[in-house]
């Protein structure tokens, strides 16, 4: 009787459905510090899911040329991946194709697994085109939000790839066209997709802050650039007056950036992105980190302003004993930061380009020869779990914030 009992108060108990996540406080910008609830200061530690709503092709496992003699253009950026499936399948076959990729190569336990890291962060980088797509993103980064909440984690909405593209860069979405900065239409144009976005999210306490174009180097200099700045800036403060937003260098120099104050800009964080390609040796990578952190620490004070580090990796010749100085030392000055990326499948297994690596027997993706059943049974494979942890993710759990999120008594 007992045993009846119990079974029929478990079955009762799996019936039950658990309590929906609360919501993350808000977060404000106050001097040089991201702050949230009552003023207590947070340094937003994350990562990038890049290739999921943008497709890069260097990360990805997907063939990239076309057999000798076919009609088909290489495959370098998301529109020319779209267009092969398209010019085969047609708008249907990009449908499903599409929906297998976003389907696969992120889902919940993704967010779990940055949470599980003891990040607080995951920056979305997304197309401005393919938000109004037959398909659009809203769905999906709305699926993130959700996600995100229940996982305990902040998003940052990154608009990658611009109306008219802010750079000739593959990243863009469309290589080559760099145009925003020189067709105010286009600008118009992006002033509206943020409008959109912003009237969205506006008051969407899990979404940290706006992004409001990634990497702009397509413009011609510095005025240039932080014209078009104000202006998105002021398009979101119409709809989210209070939403932090954030405005990058565009590799220009931190030295150049705006006085906020001056501007009238206000809950603003200001972004730099950190690469070193010219590193001949892992200690390379000191030197130059060290250069970054004290210009940002000169410009945080000057300009009372908070900095974020978007896009941030060692390669070449990198090491998980560097990764870790390197993000320890942006903790000790309070700088917070995303690292890139996520995950990749690149040929060689993408060293520490990607928390998570290709195993070498992932299969490759041919865009010009497969039928829609083999990508899409590709396609499934591509889900995290069949990919393996790289040094970065090693060096992450070497990093003294992640020992004290296993350890808080630390």
């Amino acid at each position: 009787m007992r045993l009846l009992v119990f079974v029929t108060w478990a079955g009762f108990g799996s019936l039950l459905a658990a309590p929906p996540a609360l919501p993350p406080p808000s977060l404000k910008v106050s001097g040089t510090q991201i702050v949230h609830g009552e003023g207590n200061p947070i340094a937003l530690r994350g990562v990038n899911f890049g290739s999921w709503l943008v497709e890069e092709i260097w990360m990805m496992p997907v063939e990239g040329v076309p057999p000798a003699g076919s009609s088909f253009s290489k495959v370098i950026d998301h529109s020319t991946l779209w267009d092969t499936f398209r010019q085969r399948f047609g708008d249907e076959g990009v449908l499903q194709i599409r929906k297998a990729w976003r389907d696969c190569w992120i889902t919940r336990e993704d967010f779990v697994r940055v949470k599980d890291l003891g990040l607080n962060c995951v920056r979305l980088p997304f197309l401005y085109d393919s938000l109004e797509a037959p398909d659009g993103l809203f769905p999906r980064i709305d699926q993130a939000v959700a996600w995100a909440r229940e996982t305990g984690v902040y998003l940052i909405l990154d608009l990658h790839g611009t109306p008219g593209r802010q750079s000739g860069q593959h990243h863009t979405g469309k290589s080559d066209e760099d145009q925003l900065f020189k067709d105010s239409e286009k600008v118009k144009e992006c002033e509206l997709v943020w409008k959109k976005v912003a009237s969205r999210y506006g008051k969407t306490p899990e979404v940290a802050a706006f992004d409001l174009m990634n990497e702009p180097m397509g413009a011609p200099n510095e005025s240039t650039l932080y014209l078009v700045y104000d202006r998105l800036l002021r398009a979101v403060r119409e709809v989210a007056a209070e939403k932090p937003v954030i405005i990058a260098d565009g590799y220009k120099g931190i030295a150049g950036m705006p006085y906020p104050e001056v501007a009238g800009w206000k809950q603003v964080i200001f972004s730099q992105h950190h690469y070193n390609f010219g590193a001949k040796q892992v200690r390379d990578h000191w030197g130059s980190a060290e250069n970054l952190i004290a210009k940002i620490g000169y410009a945080r004070s000057r300009r009372n302003v908070p900095f974020f580090v978007g896009e941030l990796n060692i390669e070449p010749h990198s090491s998980q004993e560097m990764m870790t100085r390197v993000l320890d030392a942006l903790d000790e000055k309070e700088i917070s930061w995303t690292v890139w990326s996520y995950k990749v499948a690149m040929r060689g297994q993408g060293g520490m380009w990607g928390l998570y690596r290709s195993k070498k027997d992932l299969p490759v993706l041919n865009p010009f020869t497969d039928s829609i059943s083999e990508i899409i049974k590709k396609i499934q494979a591509y889900q995290t779990e069949n990919f393996e942890a790289s040094a970065m993710k090693a060096a992450l759990q070497q990093t003294r914030f992640y020992q004290k999120s296993i350890n808080p008594a630390q």
